[in-house]
């Protein structure tokens, strides 16, 4: 059994990446990797409402000079760009 999880919604985040760059091949083994690695958990309407507060929590932490932007969010899941940058050992193709 998996010891990492990640839902649904994110899964289809990191398929969408891979299908956007076909020629980057060390990330589409690197994304086939990780998901063989993790558990997928479905996004219901109970993951729905802690995501709600979550969310809303975390904006409460943010610089007031600055909106939040959808990277943020990505990042703090482990996705993207900046999340990239932020885990050591992880290298863009």
């Amino acid at each position: 059994m998996a010891q990492f999880a990640i839902s649904a919604v994110t899964e289809g985040e990191l398929l969408y990446g891979v299908a956007r760059r076909p020629e980057a091949t060390l990330l589409h083994a690197i994304v086939n990797e990780f998901l063989l690695r993790v558990s997928v958990q479905p996004w219901d309407s109970n993951v729905a409402r802690h995501y709600g507060t979550l969310r809303a929590a975390l904006e409460t932490q943010r610089p007031p000079d600055r909106e939040p932007r959808h990277d943020d969010w990505r990042a703090r899941l482990g996705v993207g760009s900046r999340a990239r940058h932020e885990r050591p050992g992880i290298q863009p193709d």
